[in-house]
C-alpha cells in the first residue's frame, strides 16, 4: 500500500476523533463531490458551472422516493448514482460541441434552468423552503442514525469512490481525457472522438456528484434550493 492511501486511510480514521462528526462526514461528502469535479477541470480541462445540476437533481429525486415510498439505502445510492450520471448525460451532450466561454456559459445556463425548475416545483421540491423530512434509512439492517455510523458509512464510500476514480485516471480513458486537456487539436489528429470522451467525462463526474447528493440530503434531511445552485459547482 502505497504512503499516499497510507495518510488517507489515517486522515479517515483520525478525523473524527478531533472534528464533529457531522461536519467530518460533510467533508467526504463534498470530498466524493470533487473527485468529479476534478475529473472535469483537473483531467479533462472542462471548466463547468454545471456540476451542481447532478449533485442537486439526484438529491432531490432519491429525497423524493426516500419521503415516499421509503426505498432503502442501497437502491437510494445506486439511484442517485445513476440519476446524476443521466442528468450529465443530458447537459453534457447540450454541451460538449462547444468550447471556450460558449461552453461554459452554456453550462451555466442549464444549471440556472434546473434551478428555476426546482424552484418552481413546489409541490416535490418544495421550493425555496426546499425538501425537508428526507429519512435515513438502516443499511442492511444497521441503524445508521447515529453520526458516528453514517460518518463511518460516507467515509467507507469516499474510500471506495476514491480507489473508483484513480482505476479512472490512470486507465487508457484517463490519459486520452489528459490528453484533451493538454491539446485537443492532437487528440483529435490521433482519430479520438473528442466530443464522445468530453462526454463519458460528463456522466462519469455527475455519478460521483450524484453519490454525494443522495449522502447530503440523508445527512441532513433536508434538500436545500442551493443544492441545485451553480455556487455549488
Amino acid at each position: 500500500m502505497s504512503r499516499a492511501w497510507l495518510v488517507t486511510l489515517a486522515t479517515v480514521v483520525l478525523l473524527p476523533v478531533f472534528v464533529r462528526h457531522t461536519i467530518a462526514t460533510e467533508i467526504w461528502i463534498f470530498a466524493i463531490f470533487g473527485l468529479g469535479l476534478n475529473l472535469l477541470m483537473g483531467y479533462t480541462g472542462l471548466l463547468s458551472f454545471g456540476q451542481a445540476t447532478f449533485f442537486g437533481t439526484a438529491a432531490y429525486a432519491v429525497g423524493y422516493l426516500l419521503k415516499q415510498y421509503a426505498i432503502n439505502v442501497v437502491l437510494a445510492l445506486a439511484i442517485g448514482v445513476a440519476v446524476g450520471a443521466a442528468s450529465a448525460a443530458l447537459v453534457g451532450y447540450l454541451c460538449v460541441q462547444r468550447s471556450g466561454l460558449y461552453f461554459i456559459m452554456l453550462t451555466f445556463a442549464l444549471n440556472q434552468m434546473f434551478y428555476f425548475v426546482a424552484y418552481q416545483w413546489t409541490t416535490v421540491t418544495g421550493g425555496e423552503d426546499g425538501m425537508p423530512g428526507v429519512p435515513r434509512p438502516s443499511l442492511l439492517g444497521l441503524d445508521i442514525h447515529a453520526p458516528l455510523a453514517y460518518y463511518s458509512v460516507v467515509a467507507l464510500l469516499f474510500v471506495l469512490a476514491l480507489w473508483v476514480m484513480r482505476r479512472i485516471v490512470e486507465s487508457p480513458l484517463g490519459k486520452i481525457l489528459q490528453s484533451i486537456r493538454d491539446n485537443e487539436l492532437r487528440a483529435e489528429a490521433l482519430g479520438y472522438n473528442v466530443p464522445r470522451m468530453k462526454l463519458v467525462a460528463f456522466v462519469l463526474g455527475g455519478a460521483f456528484a450524484g453519490l454525494a447528493g443522495v449522502l447530503y440530503a440523508m445527512l441532513f434531511g433536508i434538500v436545500p434550493l442551493e443544492a441545485i445552485g451553480f455556487v455549488f459547482s
